[in-house]
This record gives C-alpha cells, sequence and structure tokens, in this order.
C-alpha cells in the first residue's frame, strides 16, 4: 500500500472546493457523466474537493467529500480502478457489495454498470479513469487479437496483495510526477506511464480476457525482433507504447516480450531504456549551447532527475554531470 500523500494530492490542478452539492455534482459530471450525491442529514457538513488531470486516454482523479457521501452512478461511460488514501467505504456494483478500506483496493467500475458507493467522513481517494475503447485497444495489443467483446469482470475478481502494490506504487508514482514543483515531466513520459499502468489493471483483475492474457504465445522470430529494435531506434525519443511495437511487427506484446527475453535476453522496455541512454551519452558528450544534464533527460524522455542520474551512472559507472563537464573542458570533472 502506499504511503499517504503529505499534501492534496494532484493540487496544482484543481477541479473545485465547495460546500454545494449541486456544484459539485456539475463539476465532476463531464467525468463520470452522471452522477448523484447523496449526504443525508450531513448536509451541513459536506465540503466536496476534486482534483483532475487529464492524460491522453485516461485521467487522475482526487476526492474528499468532509462527511458521509453516498454516490450514485446509474450508468457508467468510464472505467476506473480507484485507490484509497485513508477513511473507508464500500462499492455495490451491478447488486454486488465490497466493503474496502485504506489497505485494500476498492472494485473497479467497468463501463455499463450501475454503481452505488459510500464512503465515511475520513474517506480520501484516488482513481484512474480510462477511456473503455482505449483499454480494449490496450487489450488487442496485449493478447494479438480483436478485443471485440466489452470487458466483464469476474464476479469474484479480488486483486491478490502484489497487483495490488504494483497498481498503488504505479499510481502514486504518476501522482508524484505531476505534483512535481520543477514541473511535469515530458509527455512522452506520461504516456508510457499511463500505459503501464492501464497493463497493470487488467492484469490485476479476472475477467473475460484473462485466459488470452494469461495463455502461452508462441514466440516471433529473431528477424521480428530486430524490426522491434528498429522501430525503438527510429523512435525512441517520442512515446513507445506497446501498441506501435506490436503493430509494426505485426504480432501481440506478449510475444514480442517472450522473443526478447529469449533471444536477446532482456526486454523491449529495457532495449528502449537502454537506447535513450545510449543518446543523452551522445548528447553530453558533444553539447551544444545551453545543454544542461536537465534538457538532456527530458529529452530524451527521462522525467525524474534523480532516476534518469541512477540508471546512467548503472550504464555508464559515471555521473551524467560528469560526462558532461568532461566534454567541457572542466578539469574538475
Amino acid at each position: 500500500m502506499a504511503a499517504t500523500p503529505p499534501e492534496t494530492p494532484l493540487g496544482q490542478f484543481k477541479l473545485i472546493d465547495t460546500e454545494s452539492v449541486d456544484a459539485f455534482e456539475c463539476a465532476v459530471k463531464p467525468i463520470f457523466g452522471e452522477v448523484h450525491f447523496d449526504i443525508g442529514k450531513h448536509s451541513t457538513s459536506f465540503h466536496g474537493k476534486a482534483n483532475f488531470y487529464p492524460l491522453s486516454q485516461s485521467g487522475l482523479y482526487y476526492g474528499e467529500y468532509g462527511t458521509r457521501v453516498g454516490i450514485d452512478i446509474p450508468h457508467a461511460t468510464f472505467i476506473a480502478q480507484g485507490m484509497t488514501l485513508s477513511g473507508a467505504g464500500s462499492t455495490v456494483v451491478d447488486g454486488k457489495q465490497h466493503a474496502f478500506d485504506a489497505k485494500g483496493v476498492p472494485k473497479p467500475v467497468i463501463n455499463g454498470s450501475r454503481v452505488e458507493l459510500s464512503f465515511d467522513e475520513e474517506h480520501r481517494h484516488l482513481a484512474f479513469c480510462m477511456n473503455p475503447e482505449a483499454v480494449m485497444q490496450k487489450m488487442g495489443a496485449l493478447t494479438g487479437k480483436s478485443a471485440d467483446k466489452p470487458l466483464q469482470l469476474s464476479p469474484e475478481t479480488v486483486m491478490d496483495e502484489a497487483a495490488q502494490a504494483r497498481l498503488n506504487r504505479l499510481m502514486a508514482f504518476i501522482v508524484a510526477e505531476v505534483d512535481d514543483a520543477a514541473g511535469p515531466p515530458p509527455q512522452a513520459l506520461f504516456k508510457e506511464l499511463e500505459q503501464a499502468l492501464m497493463v497493470a489493471f487488467l492484469l490485476g483483475h479476472q475477467h473475460n480476457y484473462s485466459a488470452a492474457l494469461e495463455g502461452k504465445h508462441h514466440a516471433i522470430a529473431p528477424w521480428q525482433v530486430r524490426r522491434v529494435e528498429q522501430y525503438i531506434e527510429a523512435h525512441w525519443d517520442q512515446p513507445c507504447t506497446v501498441e506501435s511495437i506490436a503493430h509494426a511487427v505485426e504480432a501481440s506484446v506478449r510475444s514480442i516480450q517472450l522473443s526478447f527475453q529469449t533471444h536477446r535476453g532482456y526486454t523491449p522496455t529495457e532495449f528502449l531504456r537502454k537506447t535513450r541512454l545510449r543518446h543523452a551519452r551522445s548528447m553530453l558528450s558533444h553539447p551544444q549551447t545551453g545543454t544542461t544534464v536537465t534538457s538532456v533527460a527530458y529529452a530524451c524522455c527521462f522525467g525524474n532527475l534523480g532516476h534518469f542520474s541512477k540508471a546512467y551512472f548503472d550504464e555508464f559507472q559515471e555521473l551524467p554531470s560528469a560526462t558532461l563537464a568532461q566534454a567541457k573542458g572542466d578539469v574538475r570533472a
């Protein structure tokens, strides 16, 4: 379970801060569609706060309500996975109830479902809200087959602790990057993080596509592995999604991963990272006017300077600042 953020998550992207239930419903309607809030006798203590950060095919939502609240979504037009930061609550999805607290992950909301949420006065939560079409495109890329049927969760699906922790860490990491006072990382990085979060969501739940995701995949031929490498070499400074890579070689993502491990001993993601680091080293070794470690990190799709420096050191046994200083003739390098 990720630690509760010390400050309000997504605080730079305020959606609304109000004591009016009607105003709050209007503010979140573009995200969740038709939604109704019921606060009963607690009407005088309602204080709704919501922040929202839109991603390419999804968005990150933060909400707190200051009192016990019931939320009714008659017909969900989105797919969402919540993450509890504090407090407790329950969900009723298509008539089936599930209680949760800060140590658990709420049941996801699937498009087409009727959803009733109930939160206590201490409840604070994040939600990863996804476009259903984007999720199904992701499913098709992962399985290598057309995902032409709507996503349906198994009635008794419950994420195991490892899957919960993985999903929470990813969501918390992305939120931390959004909240970074130095500014958000490049959109290329955000798109890849968004894709990773979708994959973690799909692999963490049991649904009507789980058998295809978990089934055996034939490895692609070595020449196709090289095609993937060539594609990454040509697009290293752009968002490289599993869809774009899979489309390039006409194979499923699982097949690509298996074949890379078999024929290369590493994953396509590792190859992408090494390629970007190699370009970063070239840029630092041959600096232009105004070249800095920060500018190179961002140009090579590394949004976190600490992570970039560590990855660079692990790869080349020196810090990026040392490479740049040496290239500039700084004897202190």
